[in-house]
């Protein structure tokens, strides 16, 4: 598997939130609904990261805010 792909995975499994948005940040995450869905799940509701993170998934989807 490539680095890429392991730190992905590790991410999904053990991130906090801000690592979570961190990852997100990287140009193969940008696009990444796992990601951004993983951030919605583990941060607390008024966290930044949770914020822009379901704005991102909107627009990926598509959706109006």
């Amino acid at each position: 598997a490539r680095t890429g792909d392991h730190l992905r995975e590790l991410v999904l499994e053990r991130g906090a939130p801000q690592q979570l948005w961190a990852y997100a940040q990287r140009s193969e995450a940008a696009e990444d609904l796992d990601v951004l869905m993983a951030i919605l799940q583990v941060a607390a509701p008024d966290a930044p990261e949770r914020s822009a993170a379901s704005a991102r998934a909107q627009e990926l989807r598509g959706e109006k805010g």
